[in-house]
């Protein structure tokens, strides 16, 4: 691992991790560097790209850049984390972008509420030309944050979390064995310990585009399955959160599998039966059976209504 620029003691902490999408890094890099309020500092982590990351990264010589060979986004953010030195530290996928307000937001929040593992705000969707697409989330108040997120990630966007530096330290960060889902895994592993809350302000925004690796629904599925099932021995005692996790099973089945029907459908509309097809197909059916069952369903009652 390779490292260029000076770490300076401050407030807090922004890691940017960068896999090829240097093509989106600027707009990251720059949105991070605005952030109003306390003092920061930035550093991108070149998770083993092959595009102009670095190049990118060192026109802004106030970013500590870091390189590592290709080891995933999990392993890049402890990277990060590892070599910085802010008291509170946020994440930032570099295709998205912080709002002004992120940092103080999440600081304000921490002053009311010492006590937690984490704060989280607001978020809001843009394409990939950063134009907004869609208004904030919405999240509601929760008595018990642990239980909600056992039934459905009510956080959606990393960028959207503050966490204290002493509780990263305490979890062990993200959970390098994990592609997908590593920040729905830390919300978990941190919730079921410590106290968390929210605020209301929108802090970041999220870039959806082509190359969302939450696309891939299949994995996706698979992915936050696993991670769920890793919180069974720490629920079985506890009958509400058995059952909060029993519906959390069930709501991610059928919001990905649902994903996969229509992702299915549009295909055949467009393409009819071909190897693609063939092969969403088999998907559907080892991953989520009920879509099979659905899409018989209709076309049934598209024939008898023919």
């Amino acid at each position: 691992m390779s490292r260029t620029g000076s770490i300076v003691d401050r407030r807090v902490s922004i890691v940017i991790a960068c896999y090829n999408q240097g093509h989106y890094l600027k707009a990251a890099i720059e949105s991070a560097l605005a952030l109003a309020g306390s003092q920061h500092e930035v550093l991108v982590v070149d998770d083993g790209s092959t595009d102009n990351t670095a190049y990118i990264t060192r026109q802004y010589p106030q970013v500590i850049y870091i390189y590592q060979n290709n080891q995933g986004v999990a392993n890049a953010r402890n990277a990060g984390f590892a070599a910085s030195s802010g008291d509170y530290v946020m994440f930032l996928d570099s295709d998205d972008m912080f709002l002004p307000v992120a940092i103080d937001a999440g600081l304000g929040c921490f002053r009311k509420h010492p006590e937690c593992g984490f704060v989280f705000g607001r978020y809001q969707n843009v394409d990939e030309n950063g134009v907004l697409i869609s208004g904030p989330n919405r999240t509601p108040n929760e008595p018990d944050f642990y239980a909600a997120l056992l039934q459905r990630n009510l956080i959606g966007m990393q960028s959207a979390v503050m966490y204290p530096r002493r509780i990263l330290e305490q979890c062990g960060g993200f959970n390098q064995d994990l592609r997908l889902c590593e920040d729905y895994d830390l919300y978990l592993r941190i919730a079921r310990k410590f106290p968390v809350q929210k605020h209301d302000e929108v802090v970041a925004e999220y870039r959806k585009h082509g190359e969302n690796s939450s696309r891939n629904y299949p994995l996706m599925l698979e992915t936050v399955l696993r991670v769920l099932s890793a919180q069974t021995p720490y629920v079985r005692q506890n009958e509400r959160y058995k059952s909060a996790m029993r519906a959390g099973i069930s709501n991610w089945r059928q919001h990905y599998g649902n994903l996969m029907v229509r992702e299915f459908r549009t295909h055949m509309g467009k393409y009819g039966v071909d190897r693609t097809a063939l092969q969403l197909f088999k998907r559907l059916a080892s991953c989520y059976p009920q879509g099979i069952l659905d899409i018989t369903r209709s076309t049934l009652r598209d024939l008898k209504s023919h």
